[in-house]
C-alpha cells in the first residue's frame, strides 16, 4: 500500500515532469531536440549496421557532448540566477552541473588515452548514455524539479527505459546485409 501510494504520488509525477520539462521550459528545446535527433539516427545506424561498432573518435566525440551540455548549464544558472547564487541559492543544481562537466571530461581523457576497456568505453560514452545523461542534466537544471531521491529514481527509470526503447529500435530496424 504505502509503496503503491508512492509510486502513484510521487514516483510517476517526477516521471513525467521530468519528461515534459522541455515543454515546460521551452529554452531546453534548443539543447535536446538535438540530443534527441542524433541519438534516434544513431540507434537506426547501429541497427541497420549490427556489426559495426563505435571507435575511439566518436567516444571521445560523445564525451564531449556532456562538456557542452554542462557549459550550457553553467551559463543557464548564471544567467537566471547569477554567478553567487552557484554556491547559495542553486547549489544542488550547480553539484548536477560540475558532475555532468566532470564526468564529460573524465570521459573525454580516458577515451582520447585509451585509458579503460575498449568494450567499457564504448559504453559508457555510447551516443545512448551520453545523451540521456545530458537529457536528464538539463531537465534537472532548467526547471524546478527538486533534486532527491525521487528525482533520483525516475531519472533511472527513464535512463533504464530509454535504453530499452535504443534495444528495441536497434532491433526492429532491417539490417543492411
Amino acid at each position: 500500500m504505502v509503496l503503491e501510494s508512492f509510486i502513484q504520488f510521487e514516483l510517476t509525477p517526477r516521471f513525467m515532469e521530468l519528461l515534459q520539462a522541455p515543454f515546460s521550459h521551452p529554452d531546453m528545446i534548443w539543447m535536446t531536440l538535438p540530443l534527441l535527433v542524433s541519438t534516434l539516427l544513431l540507434q537506426i545506424y547501429f541497427g541497420r549496421y549490427k556489426n559495426e561498432k563505435i571507435g575511439w573518435n566518436t567516444a571521445l566525440s560523445n564525451s564531449l557532448v556532456l562538456f557542452f551540455v554542462g557549459v550550457d548549464s553553467v551559463r543557464f544558472l548564471i544567467d537566471n540566477f547569477g554567478v553567487g547564487s552557484l554556491f547559495s541559492g542553486v547549489f544542488l543544481k550547480t553539484l548536477v552541473v560540475v558532475f555532468v562537466v566532470s564526468y564529460g571530461l573524465l570521459l573525454a581523457v580516458f577515451d582520447f588515452f585509451h585509458k579503460i576497456p575498449s568494450k567499457l568505453a564504448f559504453i559508457i560514452s555510447s551516443p545512448a548514455t551520453v545523451n540521456i545523461l545530458a537529457y536528464l542534466n538539463l531537465a534537472i537544471i532548467y526547471s524546478d524539479i527538486p533534486l532527491d531521491f525521487v528525482t533520483v529514481l525516475a531519472s533511472s527509470l527513464i535512463f533504464l527505459i530509454f535504453f530499452g526503447a535504443c534495444a528495441i529500435i536497434r532491433w526492429i530496424v532491417p539490417d543492411a546485409s
